[in-house]
């Protein structure tokens, strides 16, 4: 189909030639029936005394299947055995039809009408050749039989010969149509034609034209232009000589007028339908021409868009040229074949060379691209702009050296392929940048870094030995105020036994506070002989239940709760590696804390449990005591800092300094919560513990609960 036909009409007239060779088939075979079983009307269709001869009957089959097989050209593996067929069935009706116009030319008697042995029928019974077809059928068989065997040839000068015999077949049809519709009872042996016969003939031979819609006159009726509307709508008047030559027959038949008459009538009738047909066509040609304006001013509508989109275009070239050119990235973009397509500025700045149409293979070489060690060239295939054209999006750096460089540049490249609307890669696209000084300043960080990790690592040692001198000095100090804090306390009880009851009150109070003084003092320096001992202490992990260190804890500290109400909710804990010896000072000095700051209360509550959080242990150590303002709770753990009166509540200010230096040691960290007069809770972390359910056991002091 041309660009130039109409869809609706090329598949109009294709259904039309498909249903022609059908009705052909069926219109041969149904006569080949009624010859065989004797039904006249299935050969005459109750049109006598002419009937359709058993050979007619077989060329229509003939030329029905060799029309459907050749209406479309076929295409594939078995194209060239449906054409044979097609060629050989209209071959098959040629030669019918030739045979039987040389019987009767030459009056040889080829006993064409006794190839289907078939008896006659009707009136034909006692005609000397009752199956021998009319010249004008085989006329018309022979010229069919040729049209299809040549269908698809045409001349130098672009004629179709195929349409010229079809067409003079349907002439030849066209004339027994009429003999049949001026007077059916005129039978002439030589000339008639059946019904069946005519109207077959016409409608295959029309078909035949039909089927080849890109040449000839199937070209024309399907054609856009105004020849094809014409032609199209003018056809009818092909016909009006046939119906007023019909007219002019039934009048004359009738012996009522003059041939004056006759003449004037048959006159008026042919200009009447001459004038309708003409006047239907040009009103169609007017509103084709109404159309053809309007079309063409949507055409000059559409120019006008055309062009303004031309424009729109060329400025947003412009304008992508301008970003281009601006880019302080460089940008290449290749089609499916390598081929650049986009080359900016800065990508020929950056590499030193433009775009140079090379197979992907030498680009490596072309531009000079090495790995990361300056040395060894980029593999070409893992190229990102390759990769790119594979359908791969991917990243890399590269270092670029080649003569047009003063220096080697570094560049930092990401490319993706390029996909058209439905999804197809139509080639690549990479951007790169200079990264040559941000590789220069991540040298002199690794430097640096390392610079600073040799200062660290130095100034870590300098540390460590001077922990380890303060931790030597801190022993020294505190082991050497012993003796004199004996030799004070004991030359005051001396003093105190010996002199007491001569002394006056003022100075036995002043000796009191001689050997309160020295008391707290000795406290004093045990806790910072045991805070020096800590620190160079080496930890000596185990994997314990912690539930072992709380009781053990717990029992030391027993004769703090002689004579008090104290009730226990002690937690079931998880195993956890731990320094045994360390944690039950932790413990110790926690559950002290407690006791002491609960001493005011008639029944003192302390809660030792753990929870998961963040993925770590945390254990607690809760009371319902006196509590502290959360205000100075960055002074609770530091070395002698106090935030209640000695007088109130006795301490030396290192207990606490003590569990922060032994829970850092194991890795953890410590911190508290509390309100005054409301309790405290001191929350400790370790390292990984196995999970378990926390069940409380609460155990109530029964001792002291009786005594009370």
């Amino acid at each position: 189909m041309s660009d130039r036909s109409a869809p609706r009409m090329v598949t109009r007239l294709s259904i039309f030639s498909a249903t022609a060779a059908v009705f052909s088939v069926i219109v041969g075979m149904t006569g080949l029936v009624g010859w065989k079983l004797r039904i006249a009307s299935l050969t005459s269709w109750g049109a006598a005394p002419v009937t359709m001869k058993a050979n007619t009957s077989l060329c229509f089959v003939l030329l029905g299947a060799s029309l459907w097989l050749l209406r479309k050209k076929h295409t594939g593996s078995f194209a060239w055995i449906l054409k044979s067929f097609a060629q050989a069935a209209a071959a098959a009706a040629g030669l019918l039809g030739l045979f039987s116009l040389v019987e009767f030319i030459s009056a040889w008697d080829l006993r064409i009408d006794q190839l289907l042995v078939l008896s006659p029928l009707g009136s034909e019974a006692d005609s000397p050749r009752p199956g021998l077809m009319s010249p004008v059928t085989a006329g018309a068989f022979l010229l069919l039989g040729i049209a299809l065997l040549g269908i698809d040839w045409r001349t130098r000068s672009g004629q179709w010969p195929a349409q010229a015999l079809s067409l003079a077949a349907g002439m030849a049809a066209m004339f027994g149509l009429l003999s049949f519709a001026f007077d059916p009872r005129i039978y002439i042996a030589h000339l008639s034609m059946a019904l069946p016969t005519a109207i077959t003939m016409m409608i295959i031979s029309f078909a035949v034209v039909c089927s080849r819609t890109e040449i000839g006159a199937g070209a024309l009726l399907c054609s856009r232009g105004l020849g094809g509307g014409l032609a199209r709508r003018l056809l009818p008047a092909a016909f009006v000589p046939v119906l007023v030559g019909w007219i002019r027959w039934q009048i004359t038949d009738t012996q009522l007028f003059s041939e004056w008459s006759i003449v004037v009538v048959s006159s008026l009738a042919t200009m009447f339908l001459l004038a309708t047909i003409i006047a239907w066509a040009a009103a169609a040609v007017d509103r084709n021409d109404e159309e053809r304006k309007q079309a063409e001013r949507q055409l000059a509508d559409q120019s006008e868009e055309l062009l303004h989109s031309q424009h729109t275009m060329k400025a947003q070239k412009l304008m992508l040229q301008s970003v281009l050119d601006s880019m302080q990235e460089g940008l290449v973009a290749v089609d499916e074949t390598g081929r650049f397509i986009i080359w900016n500025p800065a990508a020929a700045k950056m590499l030193g060379l433009g775009a140079a149409n090379l197979p992907s293979a030498e680009w490596t070489a072309h531009y000079g691209l090495f790995l990361e060690d300056t040395v060894t060239p980029f593999p070409s295939d893992q190229l990102p702009l390759v990769r790119a054209i594979r359908g791969e999006s991917s990243t890399a750096q590269m270092f670029v050296r080649n003569p047009e460089l003063d220096h080697g540049t570094w560049i930092e490249v990401g490319g993706g392929p390029l996909k058209d609307s439905d999804g197809a890669i139509r080639g690549g696209v990479v951007a790169f940048r200079d990264i040559t000084q941000r590789r220069a300043d991540e040298r002199e960080i690794l430097k640096l870094n390392e610079e600073l990790e040799a200062r660290v690592a130095q100034r870590t040692a300098q540390l460590e030995a001077a922990n380890h001198e303060l931790e030597a000095f801190t022993y020294s100090v505190s082991h050497d105020l012993r003796a004199p804090l004996r030799h004070i306390g004991g030359f005051s009880r001396i003093l105190t036994e010996d002199f007491g009851p001569a002394m006056t009150p003022e100075a036995r109070q002043h000796l009191k506070r001689i050997e309160e003084g020295t008391h707290r003092m000795g406290l004093l320096v045990d806790g910072l002989l045991n805070l020096a001992r800590i620190g160079r202490h080496a930890l000596k992990l185990q994997s314990i239940s912690l539930n072992s260190v709380v009781e053990e804890a717990v029992s030391l500290l027993q004769p703090e709760t002689e004579g008090r109400i104290i009730c226990w909710r002690i937690a079931e804990f998880p195993f956890v590696e731990c320094d045994p010896v360390l944690l039950k000072q932790v413990f110790q000095n926690l559950i002290d804390n407690a006791l002491k700051f609960t001493r005011t209360r008639k029944r003192a509550l302390i809660e030792i449990d753990h929870r998961q959080e963040n993925g770590e242990s945390v254990i607690a150590i809760r009371d319902n005591g006196v509590g502290f303002n959360m205000k100075y709770q960055d002074k609770l753990f530091g070395i002698f800092q106090r935030l209640h009166r000695t007088e109130d509540f006795e301490g030396t200010g290192i207990g606490l300094a003590t569990v922060q230096s032994i829970v850092r040691k194991h890795g953890g960290r410590v911190w508290a919560e509390g309100e005054l007069d409301k309790g405290a809770t001191f929350y400790f972390t370790l390292g990984a513990v196995k999970s378990t359910e926390t069940q409380f056991i609460e155990v109530t002091n029964q001792s002291a609960a009786a005594g009370a």
